[in-house]
């Protein structure tokens, strides 16, 4: 197994005592608990814990998260800080304990590095004697300026990411190592994706907002993130973007969509607005029948159904049963398995963000492109098989489905064209799970942001699949299961509310 090789190499300096020192301490507690409990990580990652006063000095070798024991970290008595004398034995240990590739096996993965210093290098000259021979290993440097006295410039000197930390209290140093342990385990599951071997900026997350800023001042800075407009949630201007596309119907249109940056999973805003609920054309499906105006609030909804690639960045498994890529959408989850999902990926983003399955009204209501009426999820009433993934065998005809390839098995999520909102598969492909618990006469449930979470035993799904006939995949069709049911053809999307 290739390993991913992580280096902290810490400021201990007389000026880190108390308050600062205990801090680092905590933060680097809670990394470690968090990349043990991301399965990715703990298969790849190996940390190596490093500190520098007077001179540098090795805590923790490069151990495996399984084996590792959180060092202890003390401050020197010396107000000198180091830090080339740090980088040099940084340097040394890289080239004794990263495994270099050979004719017979490949070696791990270039290091990432976090260096952390409070003040200016003590030792300039041997500091930068060492930059070139810390580049010279080609891994990705990121460093942290700690403190109000931190000076940003030296680091930008040699890392390739810099960030200010204004404050040295314990809640600014955790969120700093979340912030790493989320990049650590963002960059464990990109080393099994890709054939490259050298991790970029790209491959880190966003980082948090209000507490870190960058400092782009330094004219060899290689690169800089920038903070306080681009990663705020609430403008989100990378994440958000204007599509133009073309739906099923041919008509040309446009959306904004929304890059969850975890997992890259892409959102399409739905406005809200009222709709009448329930089979509009007739064709008296049980219990469908049931027409009720709703009224909904805004939200982001899933552009395609979630798929197996960004399930295993999440769960760090496929349960799926047509493992054929990771754009095929996940199948063989029960509701109960969404809802471990959603937890993982609430968790992945610590309140900014939050995510639940949708509604059955939200869901009808977004396959009907804001509740028009129509009677598939393309935004057309007629069912095509080049156009929908679903049986379009012969004896399943009917007088709003035309016949064609039975394809039995999904297809890469996208595949089809999408309805007027932009979202693809909202019929066919897979089902599509819902919060709801299941109700016969959906009437009696409120009419403002509906949804039915009282007493039953089954859990509402959507869309029909690529093995059911024509009149599963109408937009108006409401299938049930036990929360505990899984088969080959039923998945789900979810909804995004960012906070």
């Amino acid at each position: 197994m290739r390993r991913l090789p992580i280096y902290l190499l810490l400021d201990t300096s007389d000026s880190m005592r108390g308050e600062a020192i205990e801090s680092v301490k905590a933060g680097i507690k809670t990394m470690i608990s968090s990349l043990c409990q991301d399965p990715y990580a703990l298969e790849t990652a190996c940390v190596s814990v490093l500190t520098y006063n007077l001179q540098g000095q090795i805590l923790s070798p490069l151990t495996s998260l399984d084996l590792i024991q959180i060092p202890e970290i003390h401050c020197g008595t010396s107000q000198d800080s180091n830090l080339g004398s740090g980088m040099d034995l940084l340097v040394q240990k890289i080239g004794q304990e990263v495994k270099k590739s050979n004719a017979e096996q490949k070696g791990d993965w270039k290091p990432l590095v976090f260096i952390m210093t409070s003040g200016i290098p003590s030792d300039l000259k041997q500091f930068r004697t060492q930059i070139p021979l810390l580049k010279k290993l080609k891994g990705l440097v990121v460093g942290c300026a700690a403190g109000p006295d931190a000076k940003p410039d030296f680091l930008l000197e040699v890392a390739d990411i810099v960030l200010s930390l204004d404050t040295v209290d314990q809640a600014t140093f955790i969120q700093f190592f979340k912030w790493i342990s989320t990049s650590i385990s963002t960059a464990s599951q990109s080393v099994g994706l890709r054939k490259g071997v050298l991790l970029n900026e790209q491959d880190f997350v966003r980082l948090p907002p209000k507490i870190l800023r960058v400092d782009t001042s330094h004219p060899v800075a290689k690169t800089t993130i920038q903070l306080m407009k681009q990663n705020s949630p609430n403008t989100a201007s990378k994440q958000e973007e204007k599509i133009k596309f073309i739906s099923a119907s041919g008509q040309h249109h446009e959306n904004l969509v929304w890059t969850e940056p975890v997992t890259g999973m892409k959102f399409v805003w739905i406005e809200g607005g009222s709709f009448q609920m329930g089979d509009l054309f007739g064709d008296k499906g049980h219990p469908e029948y049931f027409i009720r105006e709703v009224t909904l609030s805004s939200f982001w909804l899933g552009q395609y159904e979630v798929t197996q690639g960004e399930w295993k960045k999440i769960m760090g498994n496929n349960p799926s049963h047509f493992k054929n890529g990771d754009r095929f959408p996940v199948e063989c989850v029960s509701w109960n398995d969404c809802q471990q999902f959603v937890n993982q990926l609430n968790q992945r983003h610590e309140g900014q963000f939050s995510f639940s399955l949708p509604s059955e009204a939200q869901w009808e209501y977004a396959a009907r492109e804001r509740g028009r009426k129509v009677r598939f999820g393309n935004g057309l009433d007629i069912a095509d098989p080049g156009q929908i993934n679903f049986d379009g065998s012969d004896n399943y005809k009917q007088s709003y489905s035309r016949t064609g390839s039975y394809r039995q098995q999904t297809t890469p999520v996208g595949t089809f064209p999408p309805n007027a909102q932009g979202l693809y598969d909202m019929s066919g492909n897979v089902w599509e799970w819902c919060q709801d618990v299941y109700t016969v006469n959906y009437s009696q449930v409120g009419t403002s942001d509906p949804i039915y979470m009282g007493s039953g035993s089954s859990r509402v799904r959507r869309g029909g699949s690529w093995s059911y006939s024509p009149r599963f995949v109408r937009c108006a069709y409401r299938g049930f299961s036990s929360p505990a049911y899984t088969i080959s053809g039923l998945g789900f999307r979810l909804v995004a509310r960012k906070r």
